[in-house]
């Protein structure tokens, strides 16, 4: 599975975790068994442990630590059917997307894309062109296709683009809940995970709903 993790106040933490997260509906648990989350841009690796409760369509709980860290506890996961992320329409992912403040990334309706990240994202001033496609048109399913090209939009004194040339990858499109002082909020985001052309992975990119 892919999993991001992200620590509330450091967005430059966020990683890819790819391993497996084994339920027990009996005992109502659930532990990270197997894997390593991946650090955008230089791949680097670390293990990442956790576990907590497990309440089927009802809520996931627990705490979680990277590369032996202290424990982490993450905002409750809740079930909800309304929010279903798996309803993916061609015509719901073609919209502007943005990146809290450091990119922009529109979508259009027959699948083309361009975007860009500022000099103050991990990646650096980057700009970006190429097509973002259902995996499965027939379907709803919310994985997709990603083909981005990317060149350096980085003026004097800025940061440079560390994205170099086409890069192809996934993508997915989530429904992310937040509780914030008792008020719980839901915003859809869309998330593209980029291989480099021995099939590595490369790099990340996260982007909110506008």
């Amino acid at each position: 599975m892919g999993l991001y993790v992200e620590e509330q106040d450091n967005p430059a933490s966020i990683g890819v975790y790819s391993g497996q997260m084994a339920f027990d509906a009996n005992a109502g648990t659930w532990q990270f068994s197997s894997g390593v989350i991946r650090a955008p841009g230089t791949g680097a690796s670390q293990a990442l442990t956790g576990g907590g409760a497990y309440v089927g369509r009802s809520s996931i709980t627990g705490t979680y630590a990277a590369g032996g860290g202290a424990q982490q506890t993450f905002i409750p996961w809740t079930y909800d059917l309304e929010s279903n992320s798996l309803a993916m329409t061609p015509e719901f992912l073609a919209r502007h997307w943005g990146g809290y403040g450091l990119g922009d990334f529109v979508i259009a309706a027959d699948g083309s894309a361009s975007g860009s990240t500022m000099s103050g994202h991990p990646y650096g001033a980057c700009s970006f062109t190429g097509t973002v496609r259902l995996a499965e048109p027939s379907t709803k399913k919310n994985r997709l296709e990603v083909a981005l090209t990317f060149t350096n939009a980085a003026q004097l004194g800025q940061q440079a683009c560390i994205l170099n040339g086409a890069l192809t990858g996934r993508g997915f499109v989530h429904v992310n809940q937040n509780l914030n002082n008792g008020t719980c909020t839901r915003s859809n985001y869309i998330d593209i995970f980029l291989r480099a052309p021995d099939g590595r992975f490369s790099s990340s990119l996260f982007f909110v709903m506008l």
